[in-house]
């Protein structure tokens, strides 16, 4: 794997998948302890309003009648109409 990994350091960003061990802190918050990548993609450097533009493209993904796809993504991944 690194040997795999070793053409695209310093290059494009990249998705890794694999499997992690995760540990939950005196606080609650969850801490990861280890991971090993069991495989990656490269992913393109389009900006958030590219990637959005390409999915108000793609029929019926609703993206068309998104406002503010920020404030629609937050909300996603935080679960609550507040902006962070």
């Amino acid at each position: 794997m690194a040997r795999r990994l070793a053409h695209h350091l310093f290059g494009d960003p990249l998705r890794v998948q694999g499997e992690g061990r995760w540990e939950r802190d005196a606080d609650g918050l969850w801490l990861l302890r280890r991971f090993s990548i069991k495989n990656f993609e490269v992913l393109d450097d389009a900006t958030l309003s590219e990637a959005v533009d390409r999915l108000r493209e793609v029929e019926g993904s609703g993206w068309k009648e998104v406002d503010d796809p920020h404030a629609e993504l937050d909300q996603l991944r935080h679960g609550s109409d507040e902006v962070h």
